[in-house]
């Protein structure tokens, strides 16, 4: 069998700050998270730590990713 490791290298964009922590705490469980003053709190201290990575089109991260192929 031959397996082959590739690392790919690419970017996460989300729209705007708001959008990117809407998304990312969509599923968490704790019903405090989802009130509008806490999402206000987390987009107000996001904004601030992803200031780098932001654009004209939204936010940006970079995204490694490492695929495995196997052939037999």
């Amino acid at each position: 069998m031959d397996i082959e490791v590739l690392i790919r290298i690419g970017t996460l964009r989300y729209p705007s700050v708001a959008h990117l922590v809407r998304y990312e705490t969509f599923n968490m469980s704790e019903p405090e998270i989802h009130t509008p003053r806490m999402q206000e709190a987390l987009t107000r201290e996001m904004e601030a730590l992803a200031e780098a990575n932001v654009d004209d089109h939204g936010v940006v991260f970079p995204v490694q990713q490492f695929v495995v192929v196997a052939r037999r």
